[in-house]
């Protein structure tokens, strides 16, 4: 009997750690397309990845699906060593993503530090929901960096 390939072993690893609202999400949000426009329904979820992959594959970005499976919550360090080995491409643009994202936490806490002058304030008062929003922006920018830290580049 054969060997499956890397690729099929990233298949069944990233169809064991996600449910089919994760994919179907994760697929939406890649893609922009809905999944039933590209999967059959009672395609079992490696199977529903499989057919993704390769339907973006064929347009050249399967990257993006496969990023984001990396960095969803889910997806354990196996799932994300399984994706690199089976499509290095992957992580081709992460170091510089990674320095992009460390400077930019720097600089938003140096700023969030900086108290701001009374007419300022009032001037960013309108702001309000969008400063409530930021936490939740520095914890998705955090989430960027976290994934990589166990996973080796082959």
């Amino acid at each position: 009997m054969a060997m499956p390939d890397k690729s099929e072993l990233a298949y069944s690893a990233i169809g064991a750690a996600l449910s089919d609202d994760d994919i179907r999400d994760l697929v939406k949000r890649s893609t922009g397309i809905p999944i039933t426009g590209i999967v059959g329904e009672r395609d079992p979820p490696r199977k529903k990845i499989e057919k993704v992959v390769e339907f973006l594959r064929d347009r050249g970005n399967q990257r993006w699906l496969l990023t984001r499976v990396m960095f969803h919550a889910t997806a354990g360090d196996m799932v994300r060593q399984k994706i690199v080995d089976a499509f290095p491409e992957t992580l081709i643009r992460f170091p510089k993503a990674g320095d992009h994202v460390t400077r930019a936490l720097d600089y938003l806490s140096k700023t969030l530090s900086l108290p701001l002058p009374r007419e300022v304030r009032y001037r960013l008062r309108p702001s309000r929901r969008s400063f409530a929003r930021m936490p939740k922006c520095v914890i998705a920018l955090f989430a960027y960096r976290r994934p990589l830290s166990g996973v080796k580049q082959t």
